[in-house]
Order: C-alpha cells, then structure tokens, then sequence
C-alpha cells in the first residue's frame, strides 16, 4: 500500500504520482491535506506501507508530521525534496533530491516531474505484464462504461 502527501504547490506533482501509481500497481492514496482525515488514514499504517512525501520550501509542517507519525508506524518513507538538510530528509528512510533555481515550487517542476516519469517509467517497465493486465482490465471496463467515449473515426 501507497500514500502520496505533497501539499501546496507540491499538490499537483503528488497528485500525478499517486494517479500514476494507481494506473500501474493500485492501492495507492493521495493524502489532499484538510480535505481528509489524516488521522484516519495515519491509523491504518501498518509494516510495509509507503509514504512517499514530496516537500519544497517553503516546508509545510503537515507534511512532514504526516511522514515522521507514519515512519513511527513503521511505514518506509520516500521523501522527494530539494536538499539533503530539508526537514524531509531527516526522517526519510530514502531521499530523492530534485535541484533546481529557486524557487523549486516555480522554476523545478520539470525536473520535479521527470523524475516522478523515470520513476513511474522504472515501474512499467519492471512489472510490464502485470501493468499490461491492469491497463487491460481498465480498457475492458471503459469500453463497458459511460465515462468515457472514444474518438469518432469519419473514415
């Protein structure tokens, strides 16, 4: 199991991630801050859950709470960040750093985002048939489903 934090401007790379992850393994949340319960959520954490935490400064204080309660919960946490000395960095087990002028939240999307892709890349590449029967599986019930509608072909 997944749970993706990212707050802010964070948000929206944290959002693609965990819809991404869904699309390749499943069983992945995204935490949305003060839309949900983060005690609730915090509560089912067990052993073998992962937290990853995207944070940029300026540092937001739930996100790294969130990540240092889940950690006591023995959940391993990934942090995405800018530096080595963030406050992210401290208590996550690995630390993916993401360089970028300042500020990060402006200027380091695209290098924020090519990494979520290599990572996400990494994933689809590693578990091709399992991902391929999932993308399978979602076609199936979008062809069945009024969601969704395909293209016209006017040949």
């Amino acid at each position: 199991h997944i749970i993706v934090i990212g707050l802010r401007a964070s948000f929206a790379p944290a959002h693609w991630l965990a819809y991404a992850l869904n699309i390749l393994r499943g069983n992945t949340e995204l935490y949305h801050g003060g839309m949900d319960d983060g005690n609730y959520l915090l509560s089912r954490i067990q052993p073998g859950w992962l937290v990853v935490a995207i944070s940029f400064p300026r540092y937001m204080r739930e996100t790294i709470e969130f990540a240092a309660e889940a950690k006591r919960r023995s959940a391993q946490v990934l942090a995405i960040t800018d530096d080595d000395l963030s406050p992210l960095a401290f208590l996550a087990d690995l630390v993916l750093k993401v360089e970028s002028d300042q500020p990060t939240t402006l200027q380091g999307m695209p290098a924020i985002f090519s990494l979520l892709n290599t990572l996400t890349g990494y994933l689809a590449v590693r578990d091709r048939e399992k991902v391929q029967r999932r993308l399978d599986k979602d076609q199936e019930i979008s062809e069945q489903s009024f969601y969704f509608m395909n293209a016209v072909d006017e040949n």
